[in-house]
């Protein structure tokens, strides 16, 4: 979330007013510690804006990337790197330094910049995990790639992988100071990722183009397995330390000066920490699903508070942390195996917080690509209605509910292959049966919306639908 200007304006106008109130009763040396204490907090409050507003300029970095990537508009993005920044794509090895990217991207592009006529070069940037380091200089992140890559009448091919990015910031603006892209699989679109092993082994153009250092690190493609290192600890059970703040009385100040600008912190104090809060719930968003697709059975069921419920499509509902432990064996062994993908990617997480700061609730997308290798491929998309709470300053699922829109084979697709959304288990049979009753794709349903219309305010009506 961007942080707007009027809000970082209003801070350096209370500074203003608390020097102002302060000229005139500089004697009274109590006043004067509460306003100093209070301009203490205002500055603390400048610097938590601060790193909110440097998470979506981060953010902003990453997309521009992803839009230049798309065109092959290669020296649009080397420009997005520092002076001595590196990058690293699957296997090919680390190129360092401004005019080695460059180098490198226009090697990838067969040595020209733009797009042929029949081509294209998708490259989606989501899931972000965004990490600013404490100084504000320097930050991490963690995103997906979604690829789609084609000529037309030639052929088509998907890729998939996570970044582990860093960035630095440099007069006020933030760069890349390393991509590393880890490649899962790039296959051909026919027969997916089920019937097809990874077309080029991670290697791109490092043959005819050779690195300045060799890939820093070694793993196996499609259908191998590996989990690329995350920069990041568990969001719930690790939390990352808060700043130290400025302690300030409850009372209300008899000084009507200092009481309005008690006012103004405390109303500015609540408005960082709803931005905060929602950071804090799409990078728990972006964890689930990192944990999910590589089966981190034990990091994933610590996303969850003691009590909370799982309703996975409609499987029924297990109640408790220990039996969501528990029940994800369903879904395989802890740790993913060779030969089996199990991405859930995460997408557009609508998140409201709750006006006490304690609750709050999340509609969002995910994207399945599931396979057994040499087996069958599945694609599928649900939609989840979540629910969170924040305990002991930490966001953790309180309810987790997918609904699945479809569920279909890879090679018919949804249209000629679509199958029944998984049912109750009897080998881990759940503690409450499905709280709603539907039909997947080729039935439609519309799972209850947790927020009114954001324009009308009204509830969101969910239709009869015809049969």
């Amino acid at each position: 979330m961007r942080i707007k200007k009027s809000a970082r304006v209003s801070l350096v106008a209370c500074a203003v007013l608390v020097a102002a109130g302060c000229a005139g009763d500089a004697s009274d040396a109590d006043k004067l510690a509460r306003v100093t204490a209070l301009e203490r907090r205002i500055a603390e409050l400048a610097a938590e804006a601060t790193r909110l507003d440097d998470v979506s300029q981060i953010k902003r970095l990453q997309r521009m990337y992803g839009f230049y990537f798309d065109n092959a508009q290669w020296d649009q993005v080397a420009d997005l790197f520092a002076e001595n920044g590196t990058i690293e794509i699957g296997l090919d090895g680390v190129y360092a330094g401004r005019e080695r990217v460059r180098e490198y991207l226009y090697a990838l592009g067969g040595g020209k910049a733009g797009l042929r006529h029949g081509q294209l070069n998708e490259h989606m940037q989501v899931q972000p995990f965004v990490t600013v380091a404490p100084d504000g200089r320097t930050a991490k992140a963690r995103w997906r790639a979604i690829i789609l890559k084609g000529e037309f009448g030639k052929g088509a091919w998907w890729g998939e992988g996570p970044y582990e990015n860093e960035y630095v910031k440099e007069d006020g603006v933030w760069k890349f100071s390393k991509v590393h892209w880890y490649q899962t699989y790039m296959v051909p679109y026919e027969g997916g990722w089920a019937k097809n092993r990874d077309v080029n082994g991670g290697i791109y153009v490092s043959g005819e183009l050779p690195p300045d250092r060799p890939p820093s690190e070694r793993y196996d493609v499609w259908p191998g397995v590996y989990i690329p290192p995350m920069h990041y600890d568990n969001p719930a059970t690790s939390p990352p330390e808060r700043p130290a703040r400025t302690a300030l009385g409850s009372e209300r100040d008899p000084d009507p000066t200092v009481a309005q600008l008690q006012d103004t912190v405390a109303a500015l104090e609540r408005r960082i920490e709803r931005l905060e809060d929602v950071a804090a719930i799409e990078k728990l968003v972006s964890a689930y699903g990192y944990y999910l697709d590589k089966q981190m059975w034990d990091e994933f069921a610590n996303l969850f508070a003691d009590d909370a419920t799982m309703e996975i499509s409609k499987r029924g509902v297990y109640v408790g942390r220990a039996r969501i432990r528990e029940a994800l064996h369903l879904f395989g062994p802890q740790f993913i195996e060779s030969g089996h993908l199990h991405n859930h990617i995460q997408l557009q997480p609508l998140i409201t917080v709750a006006p006490d700061g304690h609750t709050a609730w999340v509609r969002s997308r995910v994207f399945s690509q599931l396979a057994t290798y040499e087996g069958v491929g599945v694609l599928s998309g649900q939609i989840y209605e979540n629910e969170l709470v924040k305990e002991d300053g930490v966001w953790k699922f309180k309810r987790d509910h997918s609904f699945t829109t479809y569920f279909g084979d890879y090679e018919r697709g949804w249209a000629q292959g679509a199958r029944p959304s998984p049912r109750v288990s009897e080998k881990i049979p759940p503690d409450r049966p499905p709280t709603h009753r539907y039909d997947s794709f080729p039935g439609v349903y519309v799972p209850p919306f947790h927020y009114p219309h954001p324009v009308t305010g009204a509830p969101i009506v969910t239709p009869e639908l015809a049969p």
